[in-house]
């Protein structure tokens, strides 16, 4: 009678720790797609904001080349 029970709660333990770890590993795949999904959407924003940045650049150089080509003009 006791190594019915003994193999019964064997089984039910080994039966607990397999399901603890396949929800354990699902949780970990979560975090780590909502990690990776996170560092995607970071990059992202940091993309748009070099591309804003290198936008802004561009624009001050044509700015300061219409003003000199102005200066050049007042000038003549």
């Amino acid at each position: 009678m006791r190594k019915v029970l003994f193999v019964w709660s064997l089984f039910i333990f080994c039966l607990g720790l397999i399901y603890s770890l396949i929800v354990c590993s699902d949780a970990r795949s979560l975090l780590k797609g909502e990690l990776f999904h996170l560092n995607l959407l970071y990059r992202r924003r940091l993309e748009y904001a070099r591309a804003i940045l290198k936008f802004k650049g561009y624009f001050k150089d044509i700015l300061k080349k219409n003003n000199s080509n102005r200066h050049e003009m007042n000038d003549n």
